[in-house]
């Protein structure tokens, strides 16, 4: 339903935004996956120190 109006959209157009949305959570992914998997989005990269792991001592 538009929001606005309150009217149905139509199938076609309903399919062409799942269609791009689809495809730019997709890319969101990838780009996920490329990333390296010990660097944090707030502190940056992990550091692991001693048995491989910060203990928090």
């Amino acid at each position: 339903m538009n929001k606005a109006t309150g009217e149905r959209v139509p199938d076609d157009i309903m399919l062409v935004a799942m269609r791009k949305e689809i495809s730019r959570l997709q890319g969101v992914i990838a780009d996920l996956k490329r990333k390296d998997p010990d660097e944090c989005p707030i502190y940056g990269p992990l550091k692991r120190r001693g048995n491989g792991a910060w203990r928090g001592d």
